[in-house]
């Protein structure tokens, strides 16, 4: 066979190999699509654009060593290939690697000046490292590059939220629905929006968006909305929230999911609410208590704890899920150290924690536990949560429970950037990391705190 012709066939063949890899990619089978581009990097070996989509496809099955691997391999044979500079920052930046996101993402908007992408994910990195101005000037200069593209401004409202910038901040966080994917997907209604106006006797539906903590926190909005609107609420939320969102004002009925053209006059988004109503750090309303236990609940969870008052009773959560932000759940082999501190018996707030070997000073509750009415309950019978920056620390807030948090290094906007009080809680304590990822300092700084506590309330026995 002559060479031109074998040459032919080769190209026809991986052609065809990439296609198929294509079709695997469309269909979700990131397996599939590997096999395909094993065999056709044997044809074209060394192929920038095979070895990156190798390690997509690595990515996609969080085969992160693996996929990291074949990104560099892809750059170092075309160091002109924003793409893979980009797909490597998106790697670093979800196994908490931000000094290093950052720098793949300025590789790749160098070499991707027609791109929005580069530079808004180079914005969320310099925000992972705290460096909360370089991020707010990149997401300017990207918004003034690329006006209609949803995400620096998205990244932009977290950044002014942040900095207590909150009538600014709430007008760029509508951006959200803009981006188009989750926790943001907007929903399409076929009733007319609410924008704070006066209607008697209308039907408002108000729905939850984003993770069980947004809409506990936000939930403080209804009774401010039912006086504005003079309307009948329905709140629509996730159906384990419902018996303590009802608690927070009278007459509100509730509901899990409703259809898009359901017999509503308005709806309202629970977190649009804070932009609606002109919220700033200084008139953030209910920070201190407005949420409530069920009766029966309060009444059964305090049975299991009559004449239980010799030792300090701390509730405490230490991890939650890795989305959004993987860095901010403690390790077990760290809040260990917590559980070694005297006079306290620590009872988990997590429904199906287990317990690791080490983790003494214990009493685990949490298989009694069916939904947030119970944990609820529970709360109600410590002297004091500590938790991470999860839904438990936002009801144990909203609660008026004392409440320790502890933050990481670079936390969610509500937290602000410094200071241990926030305006959204008055019965919570901030604790935040001064170093990234450094949980071992701030659990011990944490400890000292908690063995004052327990020496100033006099639990010495036990």
């Amino acid at each position: 066979m002559a060479p031109y012709a074998a040459e032919t066939m080769n190209h026809a063949a991986l052609d065809k190999l990439l296609q198929k890899a294509g079709k695997a990619f469309e269909r979700s089978a990131p397996n599939e699509a590997l096999e395909h581009l094993f065999r056709a990097l044997k044809l074209a070996p060394g192929n920038a654009l095979i070895l990156m989509r190798i390690g997509i496809a690595l990515h996609l099955l969080q085969r992160t060593f693996d996929a990291e691997q074949y990104y560099l391999k892809a750059i170092r044979n075309s160091r002109t290939l924003g793409e893979a500079h980009n797909n490597l920052g998106k790697l670093y930046l979800e196994t908490d690697k931000n000094s290093e996101a950052a720098e793949a993402f300025r590789q790749a908007a160098a070499l991707l000046p027609h791109s929005p992408l580069p530079a808004s994910a180079l914005a969320t990195a310099l925000q992972r490292m705290n460096r909360i101005h370089d991020a707010e000037e990149i997401c300017r200069v990207a918004i003034s590059k690329f006006p209609g593209f949803a995400e620096p401004h998205h990244t932009l409202a977290s950044l002014l939220l942040i900095q207590g910038r909150y009538r600014e901040g709430w007008q760029e966080y509508e951006w959200r629905w803009e981006t188009n994917r989750p926790p943001f997907t907007k929903r399409r209604f076929s009733m007319a929006a609410w924008h704070g106006e006066e209607i008697p006797g209308k039907r408002l539906l108000v729905h939850a968006e984003q993770g069980l903590g947004d809409t506990i926190q936000f939930s403080r909005f209804i009774p401010l909305v039912a006086s504005a609107s003079r309307a009948h609420l329905t709140i629509e939320c996730h159906p384990s929230l419902h018996p303590v969102i009802t608690t927070v004002h009278s007459g509100l009925k509730l509901a899990s999911m409703v259809p898009s053209d359901s017999p509503f006059d308005y709806q309202v988004s629970l977190v649009s609410l804070a932009g609606i109503l002109g919220i700033t750090k200084q008139n953030v309303p209910s920070s201190d208590k407005y949420l409530h236990v069920p009766l029966t609940f309060s009444e059964s969870w305090q049975a299991l704890f009559d004449n239980d008052n010799v030792r300090l009773k701390v509730g405490v959560c230490w991890s939650g899920n890795k989305y959004p932000d993987p860095g901010r759940s403690c390790p077990d082999e760290i809040i260990r150290e917590l559980f070694t501190c005297e006079h306290v018996t620590f009872y988990p707030l997590r429904p199906g924690t287990s317990l690791q070997p080490g983790m003494s000073n214990t009493r685990n509750l949490t298989s009694r536990i069916q939904g947030f009415d119970d944990t609820a309950g529970l709360i109600e019978q410590m002297d004091l949560v500590i938790s991470i920056d999860t839904s438990v620390a936002h009801l144990a807030g909203a609660l008026g429970k004392p409440t320790w948090v502890m933050l990481p290094y670079a936390p969610d906007w509500r937290w602000g950037l410094d200071g241990d009080t926030t305006p959204w809680y008055n019965s919570m304590r901030l604790f935040r990391q001064q170093k990234q990822s450094d949980w071992h300092g701030l659990v011990c700084q944490v400890k000292e705190s908690l063995t004052e506590f327990a020496k100033s309330n006099d639990f010495q026995s036990g």
